[in-house]
């Protein structure tokens, strides 16, 4: 639900529980994610076939356009030097290298693996299965921006993609908004941003009925 396809050749469908991506192109995640720009981006891929060892898969990340955003590369030919690359794209035909390092294996086809991206603030750091490949300080250029996904040449199953969004930033965008010697103590601000976000995702009515779902419902917390 929210996803958008954009995919030049191809095809990208939920199959089994996973998500197909195959061929070239992209798939933008849902829009309300490009309000934030800390956050952490994990899924289970599984590399299902790549046409040679230059093609590749990624996450993008504050996207501001179809040629301009950062994203997370693995390509098929994992081990070479550039095999895991942190990437702007910078236009239709350029882009900059933040990093890049080599994988200590080749993707198997009948193997998942657990790609995690980190992006706060200036900084951004790229996991493969829980072990960090590389780190760049040089993301401050792009803010935020939209989130997504990217095969080129290749059919890759993802799975159990999640996006962890740090919501302390809304502390320092609401501080001046609360007085800190008069008046009542306040409800967490945070708390208040989850439940209309939660109100907004599952078409609550109300801020009242979105209360009432929330204590009667551990799901949300």
């Amino acid at each position: 639900d929210g996803l958008s396809v954009n995919m030049s050749s191809g095809s990208a469908t939920f199959s089994g529980g996973k998500f197909i991506m195959n061929g070239v192109g992209k798939v933008y995640l849902p829009s309300y994610l490009a309000d934030f720009y800390n956050y952490t981006i994990t899924s289970n891929a599984t590399l299902l076939s790549g046409e040679s060892a230059s093609k590749w898969f990624s996450f993008m990340y504050r996207l501001q356009n179809e040629n301009l955003y950062y994203h997370y590369i693995a390509k098929v030919g994992t081990t070479a030097s550039n095999g895991i690359i942190h990437q702007k794209r910078e236009s239709s035909s350029a882009w900059s290298y933040q990093a890049q390092t080599p994988y200590s294996e080749a993707l198997k086809a009948s193997k998942s693996y657990l790609f995690k991206l980190e992006a706060y603030g200036n900084t951004a750091g790229g996991y493969i299965n829980n072990k960090k490949l590389l780190r760049t300080h040089e993301i401050n250029a792009l803010s935020k921006g939209k989130l997504g996904l990217q095969v080129y040449g290749t059919k890759v199953a993802f799975d159990d993609i999640k996006i962890s969004i740090d919501f302390n930033k809304i502390y320092d965008m609401v501080e001046p908004l609360y007085c800190a010697d008069n008046g009542r103590p306040s409800v967490d601000p945070v708390v208040l941003f989850k439940m209309v976000l939660i109100q907004h995702l599952y078409g609550l009515p109300s801020l009242r009925r979105t209360a009432e779902e929330v204590r009667a419902n551990i799901y949300y917390r």
